[in-house]
């Protein structure tokens, strides 16, 4: 049963952690586009 536990704990704590990095992926992609459009050159 401690086994089953283990698992299913380790397998969400991944989900969670690939929402995070995929959350942070989309955040850095739109600061990129307001950076791109500001007139800096």
């Amino acid at each position: 049963m401690k086994t089953v536990l283990m698992y299913l704990f380790i397998v969400s704590e991944i989900k969670n952690r690939i929402k995070r990095t995929s959350a942070l992926k989309i955040l850095f992609h739109q600061i990129n586009l307001i950076v791109e459009r500001l007139p800096l050159n």
